[in-house]
Parts: C-alpha cells; sequence; structure tokens
C-alpha cells in the first residue's frame, strides 16, 4: 500500500509541475511522463492502475450489496410497496 501512496503522490507532484504546451497531447503526453518516473522509482504503472480499478470494483459491489440490503429490509418493513402479481 506504501508503493501506491508514494506513486500517488509523485503523480500529484508531476501534474502539478509540469506544463505542457499543446493541449491536444497533453492527457498522453502527461500519462508518458508519469509512467516514465512511476518506472524511474521502481513503480509498474499498469499494476498500480489494475489496483486501482478493483478497488473501485470491489467498492462500487460493496455498495451496491448495501443499497440491495437496505432495499430488501425497506420493503419487508413495508408490504404496500411490494407489487402484487
Amino acid at each position: 500500500m506504501s508503493n501506491y501512496v508514494a506513486a500517488e503522490g509523485e503523480l500529484s507532484r508531476l501534474e502539478s509541475s509540469v506544463r505542457l504546451a499543446n493541449a491536444s497531447t497533453a492527457p498522453t503526453e502527461l500519462a508518458r511522463l508519469v509512467n516514465e518516473e512511476l518506472h524511474a522509482q521502481g513503480l509498474d504503472p499498469a499494476v498500480i492502475r489494475a489496483q486501482i480499478a478493483a478497488r473501485q470494483e470491489a467498492e462500487a459491489a460493496a455498495s451496491r450489496a448495501r443499497i440491495f440490503a437496505a432495499a430488501k429490509q425497506f420493503l419487508g418493513s413495508h408490504p404496500e410497496f411490494v407489487r402484487s402479481e
């Protein structure tokens, strides 16, 4: 986790210190610079991005589970909202 924190801090530092002239290529150029800097520090940007995506998906799944649990509890307490077929 400390590698992630270090990478995130370095990304913020790079983004705040780099000014690119061409706005149309800025995102690509910035991504290249960040990747080079992370590689220089011994970090793999692809692994970091995969970890971020996995964490976001896990958080979204947990959020969906909480929402469905709350809805089930609500419908159990309020049968008037349950569809009758």
